[in-house]
């Protein structure tokens, strides 16, 4: 997949925990505002995340099943339509999600950075 001009707008930070003995889900912590990243944080987070998806990657190709509003692509349709006030909120939905899909005590926690794209304007066709 070629990613170009890729402009990050918003950032809420969340942890995911690696399960415990059982079957019960390690409830995530969650980022409760928008992260203000400096130029430097922005563009090394854009590099990451243009390389994550670059054809020399070892990313893994999903098929979307699900998709009613509970469902993460329901989750993203509401992230991009929510208000700067809405997003952190919202964006729980994804962690939880994360968290609820590491059916293993083998997948380690980590740091899920939920972002949006920066609404850039379109230009203007003469």
């Amino acid at each position: 997949m070629l990613v170009e001009n890729l402009s990050i707008g918003r950032v809420v930070m969340h942890e995911v925990f690696q399960r415990k003995d059982g079957p019960n889900v390690v409830p995530p912590s969650y980022g409760k505002e928008l992260e203000i990243l400096d130029s430097k944080a922005l563009s090394h987070l854009g590099m990451r995340i243009t390389d994550a998806l670059s054809a020399q990657s070892k990313s893994i190709e999903m098929r979307i099943v699900k998709t009613e509003d509970a469902s993460v692509i329901g989750t993203a349709r509401r992230l991009v339509l929510a208000t700067d006030t809405e997003f952190p909120n919202i964006s729980n939905h994804m962690a939880d999600a994360l968290a609820d899909a590491q059916k293993s005590r083998g997948i380690p926690g980590g740091m899920l950075l939920q972002h949006s794209l920066a609404k850039i304007p379109k230009p203007l066709r003469g």
